[in-house]
C-alpha cells in the first residue's frame, strides 16, 4: 500500500511538472498567431475607422472595399495619417469595424506599391488596454497593448544620420553641445597629424557668445579625444571617441552637473560665422510629442529604435526607466530595458555609461523596486567613479548605496557609507533622515534625537525632506515627520516634554556656529556700525536652504550687535504666505532675480 501511494505521488509530481513546463512555454510563446501576423506586416498602426456621414456605427465593408482610417499611433513603417485601406478576407469572413473605435491594422503594400492592403480575416480591436486576436468573433489571443507595441517595434529600421563624416581625425572640426533640444556650436578647432609625432590641436574660432577662451590641454590617443577648454576661470571638458566618421562624447563643466552629449563634427569651414546661433534639434518636436503621450512606453521605444544615435534617445530611455519603475516591471524585462539603455549610453562614452547606471540604480532604489538589482547598478556606478566625476553624482550614488546596504542587512557597511556622505553633505535632508531612522532602530537614542532635531530646526530641512519624497511619488506620514519623532524619543527618554525646546535651541546655535569661522573677524575700525544683510527667500525655494544656513550661521557667530538680518519672502518658486507687497517692491528696487538673493549694506 505504501509503495502504491509513493508511485501515485511520483506520478502526480511528474504530471504537475509537465503541466508547469507547458504553461511556462505557453507563457513565453503567448499569442503566437497575433505575433506571427504582426511579424509579417510591413506597416502596423493603431487607427480608428472614420466613415464620414455614416448613420450607423457598424462598418460592414466587404473584401476589396476601401476603409477610411485615421492613424493615431504609428507602430511600424510610415505613411499618411489619413489612409484608405483595402479590406481583406473572403465573402464568408472578413474584418468588420465600429466607427471611431481603436483597432490595430496590419498592412502591406499592394501590387503596384501605391496603396495599403489590410491583412487577416478578422478585425483586431483594442479593449481594456489589450490587443485582441479574434476567430469567428471570439477572442482567442490577447496581449497587453504596451507589450504589443514593444513587439511591433522590434523590426523598426534606424533612420540614417545626416551629419558629415570623415575617415581620419586630421582636419577641421566643430564642437557641438547638444542639450534640451538645442545644438550649440562652441569652438572650431584644427587637428594636425604627422607620422611619428603627437597630433597637435589648436582653436581656430570661438562662438561669439564666448568672450574669452583658450585650449587648456589636448590629448589624442588612437581614436580617443580629450580636450579641456578654459572659459574665464571655468573649465569645459570634452571627452569622446572617433567612430563612424565623427567624434561622439560628452562635455562637463560650467553649469552642467551631469554630462551633456556633444560631438566633434568634421567641416571645411575656416570660421564660426555660419554656426554661431543655436540650432533646434530636428528630432526634438517628435521627442516632445512622444514623451507627452498619456501612455508613452510604446512611442518612446519606437523613438529609440528609429534614432539610436540621437542624444534624445538617452532621454527617452530615462523616461522609459521611470515608467518601468512606476509600473513595477518584472526583473527579466527591466534587465532587458537596462541592457538597451546602457547600449545607447555607451555610444557617448564612459561618462554617459556612468550616468545610465546612476539613473537605473537610483530609480529602482528610491521606489524600493528590485532592491538587489538596484544595489548591483549602484555598486557598479561606484566602481566607475573617477577624479573628474561630479560630487553631486557621487553623493546621489553613495546615499542610495548606503540605504540599500542597510535594507539588505549590511548595516555596518551602509552606515559607514552614509556617514562618509554626511561629512561631505552635512545638510542633505534624505541622508540625515536615513541615518536617524537607523539610529532609532539601533536604539542609539541620543544620535537619533540629534538627527531628528537637526531636520526639525535647521532651515527648510524638513520641507526639503517632504519635497524630496513627493518628487518620487512618496508621502511622509504625519507621525513620521522629524519633529514628531524627536518629540517621541524625548518623551521616551525623559518622561515628559520639559527641556525639549531648550535642547533644540542649543542644537540650532551649535550647528549654525559650526558653519562659521572659529573666531569672529576683527572690526575694520573702532566704530560700532552693524552690517545689514537683506535676504530674499521663499518658503518653497529649495535653492534657499544653503543661503539660509549661511545667514543663520552669520547671526549665530557674530550676534545682533555685529549683523542685522532682514528677511523678505517672495512668491518664488510658488505662492508664499509670508510674502507681502513691500518685500516684492524692495526686490524690484534692487532689480533682483530669483531666490535666494543676498545683499550686504544695500
Amino acid at each position: 500500500m505504501e509503495e502504491r501511494r509513493s508511485m501515485i505521488a511520483r506520478t502526480l509530481v511528474f504530471c504537475l511538472l509537465a503541466w508547469t513546463a507547458a504553461a511556462l512555454a505557453h507563457a513565453d510563446e503567448s499569442a503566437p498567431q497575433l505575433r506571427a501576423a504582426a511579424a509579417a506586416a510591413e506597416r502596423i498602426v493603431i487607427a480608428t475607422p472614420e466613415l464620414k456621414g455614416s448613420t450607423d456605427d457598424k462598418l460592414d465593408i466587404p473584401p476589396g472595399g476601401r476603409i477610411p482610417i485615421e492613424v493615431k499611433t504609428e507602430l511600424r513603417g510610415t505613411g499618411n495619417k489619413s489612409v484608405l485601406v483595402v479590406n481583406s478576407g473572403d465573402p464568408k469572413q472578413y474584418p468588420k469595424y465600429l466607427n471611431g473605435r481603436p483597432y490595430v491594422f496590419l498592412l502591406k503594400r499592394n501590387a503596384n506599391g501605391k496603396g495599403w492592403l489590410n491583412t487577416g480575416n478578422a478585425e483586431i480591436p483594442i479593449r481594456n488596454g489589450k490587443v485582441q486576436w479574434l476567430v469567428d468573433g471570439k477572442v482567442v489571443e490577447e496581449l497587453p497593448q504596451a507589450e504589443f507595441e514593444e513587439l511591433a517595434a522590434t523590426s523598426i529600421e534606424a533612420v540614417a544620420e545626416k551629419y558629415p563624416t570623415r575617415d581620419t581625425l586630421t582636419g577641421n572640426w566643430i564642437l557641438a553641445r547638444m542639450d534640451k533640444g538645442t545644438e550649440l556650436y562652441l569652438w572650431l578647432i584644427e587637428i594636425k597629424s604627422a607620422e611619428g609625432q603627437e597630433p597637435k590641436v589648436r582653436i581656430l574660432s570661438s562662438n561669439k557668445r564666448i568672450e574669452s577662451s583658450s585650449l587648456k590641454s589636448a590629448q589624442i590617443s588612437g581614436n580617443d579625444v580629450h580636450l579641456v577648454f578654459a572659459v574665464d576661470e571655468t573649465a569645459i571638458d570634452f571627452e569622446g571617441r572617433f567612430h563612424d566618421g565623427l567624434v561622439r562624447g560628452t562635455v562637463v563643466g560650467g553649469l552642467s552637473v551631469t554630462p551633456v552629449p556633444a560631438r566633434l563634427e568634421p567641416t571645411d569651414q575656416k570660421s564660426m560665422k555660419k554656426k554661431e546661433d543655436p540650432i533646434p534639434d530636428p528630432l526634438y518636436e517628435e521627442f516632445v510629442k512622444t514623451v507627452s503621450q498619456e501612455n508613452p512606453t510604446g512611442a518612446l521605444t519606437r523613438f529609440t529604435k528609429r534614432h539610436p544615435l540621437s542624444p534624445l534617445s538617452f532621454n527617452a530611455y530615462q523616461a522609459l526607466v521611470g515608467q518601468a519603475v512606476t509600473e513595477k516591471l518584472p526583473q527579466d524585462r527591466f534587465e532587458k530595458l537596462a541592457e538597451e539603455f546602457r547600449g545607447v549610453a555607451s555610444k557617448w562614452g564612459p561618462r554617459m555609461e556612468l550616468q545610465a547606471l546612476v539613473d537605473l540604480g537610483g530609480a529602482l532604489s528610491v521606489k524600493d523596486h528590485l532592491p538587489d538589482l538596484a544595489l548591483n547598478f549602484l555598486n557598479e556606478a561606484h566602481q566607475r567613479f573617477t577624479a573628474q566625476t561630479s560630487p553631486d553624482i557621487k553623493k546621489t550614488v553613495e546615499i542610495e548605496r548606503g540605504r540599500r546596504l542597510i535594507a539588505a542587512g549590511q548595516e555596518a557597511a551602509g552606515l559607514e557609507i552614509l556617514n562618509q556622505a554626511r561629512a561631505e553633505s552635512p545638510f542633505d535632508a534624505p541622508l540625515l533622515y536615513a541615518l536617524a531612522r537607523q539610529a532609532e532602530k539601533d536604539r542609539r537614542v541620543d544620535d537619533a534625537l540629534e538627527l531628528y532635531g537637526e531636520l526639525q530646526i535647521l532651515p527648510l530641512l524638513e520641507q526639503s525632506l517632504t519635497d524630496s519624497l513627493k518628487s518620487v511619488g512618496q508621502k511622509l506620514p504625519v507621525d513620521q515627520y522629524p519633529r514628531r519623532l524627536a518629540a517621541k524619543l524625548w518623551l521616551e527618554k525623559h518622561g515628559d516634554g520639559k527641556g525639549l525646546p531648550e535642547y533644540l535651541d542649543s542644537l540650532y546655535l551649535r550647528q549654525m556656529k559650526s558653519l562659521g569661522s572659529a573666531q569672529p573677524a576683527p572690526a575694520t575700525n573702532d566704530g560700532n556700525r552693524a552690517v545689514l544683510c537683506e535676504f530674499f527667500t521663499g518658503i518653497a525655494s529649495t535653492n534657499s536652504i544653503a543661503a539660509e544656513a549661511v545667514v543663520s550661521s552669520l547671526q549665530a557667530t557674530f550676534g545682533p550687535s555685529k549683523i542685522v538680518v532682514l528677511r523678505y519672502h517672495l512668491h518664488e518658486p510658488s505662492p508664499d504666505p509670508l510674502a507681502n507687497a513691500d518685500a516684492v517692491e524692495r526686490h524690484k528696487m534692487y532689480h533682483g532675480q530669483s531666490t535666494p538673493w543676498l545683499l550686504f549694506n544695500g
